[in-house]
């Protein structure tokens, strides 16, 4: 018997499963405004309704409404840049369900296509409609065309748009190329207007522009560190290439931190794509070596310089917290010994069965007195021994911590400002308690039993603002 010819054309299943990819409309805006700048359009206007989204560009128009709407069909021409795959209007047409009409005007006339995609997933596969009429005012006017370019209009979505400030922010970024080359997109949505603006890089010092090569292929970093009291929202390196960022990664930094690193990659001649153009798809590897070693020397101090502003931040933090604890000590009512009825002192209980839950007298608590008048500073210190002490001065209070101790460098390993303040609350407690001696360990060796209360007093305050710990939970 001879054999059978196997019948392997997918079945229209599969459009509902791509219908189901978590797609979303930062990246599916994208993919359609891809295919519009490289058509060299200088502008795309989206408008986005209740259930229909249109996007129009300027740009040189496609005949071809097989390449623009079959799965697995592409049509790359000299001109096109980022589109290697064919997918993008595709894969934003499935995802947003419905309907799908193209108007583009080419070589004088009019190209048109239909396709209902949530149709041809339920009923089988279905030829759309396909057309192309004369470029007359009359046709251009009536299927809004304007002078030029191609309009998509997706009707009947299945996906509701939201997050409009998220999606402006995400479609700056993506196309800061394009936006920085005079390129605008705008933005409508139920008919109010938003021009996507250029993304802003951070200030910054010690900028550099550098040259390199990777696998045969230019291009051009420039970097620098980004200046104190700036934020970064994109640490690390930004690769762009053409008109738009593909991504956005710290690889090429290596060991070091790139919190206050700022890098921007723009890449030079072919580079092969991923399919919705978010990697590079070849020799990603070598490109990220050849930009770890032209941005190295700057990296390490952006580095370095992060840890100091890292750590000027947690001693801040921790100072503002030992002020609390102080200025919550100098208020403190502590409870005052009734007096005996009796000569010898001592006080019979009353046996009445009820928790007291209050002091019958109080009097001003001056646990840390020896710390009123000044401020309170923490400063981090070169050495491992001891783990701190207090300086004391008219002015202020220094809280030396040395950085190298075993349970300061996990602390700080951990970023942890908490762990830091219970390091420090116990050295200005037991100031508190013998400010004879600043130079104190972490658990402090006290005279008397005096001095025991006193300590044992400021930790409470200590925790009581830290963490909100009940006085009763420290004694038990």
């Amino acid at each position: 018997m001879p054999a059978r010819k196997l019948d392997s054309t997918p079945d229209t299943f599969m459009l509902r499963v791509m219908h189901e990819n978590k797609l979303g409309w930062s990246p599916g805006l994208s993919e359609l405004i891809d295919n519009g700048f490289d058509a060299d359009a200088n502008h795309i206007e989206i408008r986005v309704t209740k259930d229909t989204l249109t996007v129009k560009d300027d740009g040189n128009g496609c005949c071809d409404m097989e390449a623009m709407t079959a799965l697995g069909n592409h049509k790359s021409t000299s001109k096109t840049r980022l589109g290697r795959h064919g997918v993008g209007l595709k894969d934003m047409a499935i995802w947003l369900w419905g309907k799908l009409m193209i108007r583009s005007l080419s070589g004088g006339r009019i190209y048109l296509g239909d396709l209902d995609w949530e149709k041809m997933a339920h009923g089988g596969w279905q030829e759309g409609s396909a057309d192309d009429i004369p470029a007359t005012p009359q046709l251009l006017d009536q299927h809004r065309i304007g002078g030029r370019g191609t309009v998509l209009r997706f009707t009947r979505m299945g996906r509701r748009f939201a997050n409009t400030l998220g999606v402006l922010a995400d479609l700056s970024y993506n196309f800061w190329p394009a936006i920085g080359s005079g390129k605008t997109i705008t933005l409508w949505v139920r008919g109010k207007r938003h021009d996507v603006p250029l993304f802003q890089s951070p200030p910054m010092e010690k900028l550099v522009e550098r040259h390199g090569t990777a696998a045969g292929r230019g291009f051009l970093l420039k970097c620098g560190i980004v200046s104190a009291g700036h934020p970064n929202p994109k640490a690390g390196f930004t690769i762009a290439y053409r008109h738009r960022v593909l991504y956005q990664t710290a690889a090429p930094c290596g060991s070091y931190g790139c919190a206050r690193f700022f890098g921007y990659v723009l890449l030079d001649g072919d580079w092969p794509l991923s399919r919705n153009k978010n990697q590079v798809s070849r020799d990603q590897d070598k490109l990220e070596e050849a930009v770890a070693v032209l941005a190295r020397d700057i990296v390490r101090e952006a580095s370095q310089q992060a840890k100091t502003l890292d750590l000027e931040g947690i001693a801040d933090r921790t100072s503002d917290r030992l002020s609390q604890m102080i200025s919550k000590g100098l208020r403190t009512q502590k409870e005052k010994r009734q007096p005996p009825s009796n000569p010898s002192g001592a006080v019979e209980p009353k046996k009445t069965g009820t928790k007291r839950r209050k002091a019958r007298r109080t009097q001003t608590g001056a646990t840390l007195e020896s710390l009123a008048g000044r401020g309170i500073k923490v400063e981090f210190v070169d050495g491992s021994e001891p783990i701190g002490c207090v300086r004391p001065s008219n002015e202020i209070t220094l809280v030396h911590l040395a950085k190298d101790h075993p349970a300061v460098r996990e602390a700080l390993a951990q970023d942890s400002d908490m762990a830091i303040t219970l390091i420090a609350a116990p050295i200005v407690a037991a100031y508190a308690a013998h400010p004879e001696d600043g130079h104190q360990s972490l658990m402090p060796f006290l005279t008397c039993d005096t001095e025991h209360q006193k300590f044992l007093e400021a930790m409470t305050i200590c925790l009581q603002v830290v963490g909100g710990v009940p006085v009763e939970e420290l004694v038990t």
